[in-house]
This record gives C-alpha cells, structure tokens and sequence, in this order.
C-alpha cells in the first residue's frame, strides 16, 4: 500500500471549459460585453474600472494584469492601504467584486447536462478519474486530493459515481476520499468565521422552488449551474489567505499531514505561478518529516524551461535529484494511460514507475 497524493490545478479543469487563469479576464469581460450578466453587470464593470486604474502602476512598477490571481493579490493590497486612483469610494468594494467575477465566469463557462430533471451528469473525463481513484482505494492504496480549484467539476463527478468524499471542514469523524479544496469552493459558505457546505450533490433537487441550484439551459441538453450561496468561500493564492486561518485550518492541517506521508505526489494541470507564494512555503513546511518522496509527478499540457524551473527551484536536493519528473500529457490522456498501467494490481507507486518509464517526459531545454 503506498500513500499518494493528487494535486489539481486549472489544467484540469480547462479540458470541461473552465477558462486558466491568463484567459479567465478575457472570458470575464466576453460576458460583460455580451450583456448576459443582470444584477452582475455592474459588478463586473466595477472590477474591470479598478483593473484598467492599475495600468497606471506601470509608470513606476510592473504587474501582470492579464492574470486573475496576480489582480486578486492587487485588490486584496489596494483595499489593505485604501489606495487605488479615482477609486477611493469603491476600494472597500473590490474584494466583492473580484469574488463575484470569479465565480459567476466559473458558472457561465463550465456546461455541464442533467439527467432526468435531476440528476447532474459529470464530465466524461473526471468520471473516468474518480472511477480509477475509487479503484485503486479499494485496493488499499490510500489516495487523497489536493486543489487550488474553486469549481465543482471533480465533486459532481465523485457523486454521480457514487465516491465518497471528505472535506474536512471540521474536526469531527469522516468517511470517504480527503478532497481539500485550499482555496475554498463555489459551493462552500463563509459566514461568522465558518466555512460550511450546504449544497450536498449526493442528493440534488435542482427542481422546484427550494433548489440549492438553478439550471440555465444554453443550448441541446447543455446547462449552467449557479449555485444560490450567500457568500462563497474563495480564498486568494497569496500569503493573506492566513486571515482565512481559522476557517479553513482543518483542511490545510489535513493537507500537510496527507504531504508529510506521500510515496507519490502527482500534480496536474498547475502552473506554480509566481503569485501563489503561499504553496511554496505550504509545501516546504507540509512536507517536513523523515517520509522519503518516491515520486514527484509534474504533468502538464504545455510544459516548458520556466514550468520547469519554478518547480525545480521549489524542491529540495533529494527529490529534485532522482525523483522528480515532469511530463508532457493532457489530463485525459494521463487518467487513460495510468489507469491502464493500474489495470494488473498493481500498487500506485508501480504504477506510476511505468509511466515515467514508458510515457513523455518533458525533456530539459539547454
């Protein structure tokens, strides 16, 4: 039995439609301009007003302001100092705002079809993952996931398949895979310095008057979902997600403790952009212990020498001698080619030795 841990970023969730985050302003400001928002518009334009003021920084400065996390941290500073120009009425207003376009761009660009009036079907690909991680549990592999992802793709999916899963939200007694969403969920509460989930996707009724969820329909049997939360948990990839300390504090803890033990860990689909510096010191501190790291898996769709160098610089001399391999290969594909090198019960870690054998691996740039 080996203990694996699976970290998803964005990558994972473009394949079902979710924009990354270098396009995610570019689909925000789509839907502004289509003028498909209601009650959001004026949010929405609120967000990108504050954006375009920041353009002003480049006199004296440098940001990226094509990225959403890199204008999150922006926001999060301008409204710390009260200091935005021709913003100073609505500074106290951005943190709202740049959640809502988060959110509301997340529920207009994944399509997900419902079955039966009722039932969410899941998206082919993650259903196909969750059948391999439900798979290998019952093998006794001990399996836990890690995201940075907001969207409810792999939770939908977990349902349909009838996976259990555990955020661990809280303390008290859990069954099922730890699915620990770092920097929160669409599905998830804030509210009085607690994180609650009130929508369950186990047992949906997204009909009648009392649904958690409304169901747009767009196009054939294609949907949008837009989940009725009051204040969604989405937590920004900073340092400051520390003032989110004591609501999510037993998820990160559950996380380090899952780091500490890993044989295996796999991440997908994440770029380790220069923003998140909180994961950089997460994973230093997380992974202390005298538990040796077997492999660390980077698989990406596009890696190149920068991907590469962010995570190189990140790992210390042990792993990043032998152990740490970074391949070239969608999420679909890498679920197609693992699953069947699992195929003979084999262990994970067996597993994922082949794959590095066997599959591309992202070849260093001179």
């Amino acid at each position: 039995m080996s203990n694996t841990v699976f970290i998803l970023g964005a990558g994972v969730s473009a394949g079902a439609g979710a924009p990354l985050m270098n396009d995610f302003l570019d689909k925000a400001e789509h839907l502004m301009l289509e003028g498909v928002l209601g009650e959001d518009d004026p949010i929405f334009r609120l967000a990108f007003k504050a954006i375009a003021q920041l353009q002003s920084v480049h006199a004296k400065s440098t940001l990226d302001l094509e990225n959403i996390e890199s204008i999150y941290v922006a926001f999060e500073m301008a409204q710390l100092l009260n200091k935005l120009p021709n913003m100073e009425e609505d500074v106290e207003k951005l943190d709202h705002a740049i959640k809502r376009v988060i959110v509301r761009t997340l529920q207009e660009s994944v399509p997900f079809q419902i079955l039966n009036d009722t039932e969410i079907k899941s998206w082919h690909v993650m259903s196909n993952f969750v059948k391999f991680i439900d798979l290998m549990m019952q093998r006794s592999e001990n399996i836990s996931l890690l995201t940075f992802n907001y969207d409810c793709i792999a939770d939908i999916a977990f349902a349909q398949q009838g996976v259990e899963i555990k955020y661990c939200l809280d303390d008290s007694p859990q069954t099922g895979v730890p699915f620990l969403k770092l920097h929160g969920s669409l599905h998830w509460e804030a509210e009085d310095e607690k994180i609650t989930c009130p929508i369950d996707f186990n047992s949906l009724n997204i009909v009648g008057t009392s649904r958690p969820i409304e169901a747009r329909l767009i196009r054939n049997n294609d949907y949008h979902l837009y989940y009725k939360i009051n204040t969604p948990c989405i937590v920004p990839p900073t340092l400051s997600k520390l003032q989110h300390h004591n609501e999510l504090q037993s998820v990160w803890r559950t996380a380090s403790s899952r780091l500490s033990t890993a044989d295996n860990i796999v991440i997908l689909g994440y770029s380790l952009p220069p923003s998140d510096l909180f994961f950089r010191y997460f994973f230093a501190l997380a992974s202390l212990g005298h538990h040796r790291v077997k492999n660390f898996f980077v698989v990406d769709a596009y890696p190149n020498q920068g991907l590469f160098n962010r995570y190189s610089s990140m790992l210390g001399p042990e792993i990043k001698r032998s152990r740490f391999s970074m391949h070239q290969s969608t999420f679909e594909a890498f679920v197609a080619r693992l699953s069947n090198h699992c195929g003979n019960a084999m262990s994970m870690t067996e597993a994922l030795e082949i794959y590095k054998r066997d599959w591309r691996k992202y070849e260093i740039q001179s």
